[in-house]
């Protein structure tokens, strides 16, 4: 299963088919917060793909949080 945190609809929609085309099961967050929501209860998940930059958590913060979480 696939995270893919975009605030920005034009560019998560075609992430988000991308992945489904290659046949994967895909979720979507719209900020950081709802991804570290979403990360605790799909313990599923596999791939998280999110852009570098997006206020106000950026990316590395983001996978630092979910590194300080497991």
């Amino acid at each position: 299963k696939v995270l893919v945190v975009e605030d920005e609809t034009d560019f998560l929609l075609p992430r988000v088919e991308m992945f489904k085309v290659m046949g994967y099961d895909t979720i979507t967050a719209g900020t950081r917060e709802e991804a570290l929501i979403l990360v605790r209860t799909h313990p599923d998940l596999s791939v998280l793909v999110t852009e570098v930059h997006m206020a106000p958590m950026d990316g590395v913060t983001l996978r630092g949080r979910l590194e300080g979480s497991s």
